[in-house]
């Protein structure tokens, strides 16, 4: 990646396998694709020899310029962002844009606000009824999580369920739901003993499970959410 840089240009590490490259004096958004591609060019070039076993490596760019942030930090936000969006969209170099810095505004927003949201009581359960089109009669619940945040007001669980999945938090918010379901489906079945309820789990939720944890006696349908 050095090798690819401009004399000026600083190449660091930011952790795991992702790197940072500030360049410096670049005239136009021109100027950082074509570094952009430099460092791919290279870093693809050659595959690495490990063992007996040739491994190729690819890399997943994204771009911010000056004018997307008025500081370092808020640049490389930018362009992790791009990056997150370059890797879902197949490895198209992507470059923020005023939309752009907009749409990773909101998500700062969201990510501030998420973390503690379980703990101030701002996460509720709502109960959506699945009903039997054939007889018209209540057949289940579905367990669904609400955000409502004093300062960002109703948030869509579109917006924030990616990004508690992101964080982490959807660990904590799908265990506390977990348990609400199971609450109240055997509330629920004292009336009603065959009620069932669904509840959404995260893939996170799946791989940081723990040895088959029941809550209670109450059996519940857990369809996977992707």
């Amino acid at each position: 990646m050095a090798d690819a840089a401009r004399a000026g240009d600083i190449v660091g590490r930011l952790g795991g396998d992702v790197f940072a490259v500030v360049g410096r004096e670049l005239s136009d958004e021109r100027g950082a694709i074509d570094l952009a591609g430099r460092l791919r060019a290279i870093i693809s070039a050659t595959p690495y020899e490990v063992g007996a076993e040739s491994i190729g490596v690819t890399a997943t760019l994204g771009l911010a310029t000056g004018a997307a942030g008025r500081s370092g930090a808020d640049l490389l936000s930018r362009a992790e962002d791009m990056m997150r969006r370059s890797k879902a969209g197949g490895g198209v170099v992507r470059v923020a844009t005023l939309g752009s810095c907009e749409r990773a505004a909101s998500q700062l927003r969201l990510r501030a606000g998420i973390g503690g949201a379980l703990g101030r009581g701002e996460i509720q359960v709502a109960y959506q009824p699945i009903v039997d089109l054939g007889s018209g009669a209540l057949a289940a619940f579905e367990a669904l999580a609400r955000w409502t945040s004093p300062q960002l007001g109703s948030v869509s669980p579109g917006e924030f369920i990616p990004v508690a999945e992101r964080t982490g938090d959807i660990v904590a918010i799908g265990e506390w739901v977990l348990r609400q379901a199971c609450s109240q489906v055997a509330e629920w079945r004292r009336e009603s003993p065959d009620l069932t309820i669904s509840v959404n789990l995260a893939p996170l939720q799946l791989q940081l499970r723990r040895g088959g944890r029941r809550c209670g006696r109450q059996r519940t349908q857990r369809p996977l959410r992707t």
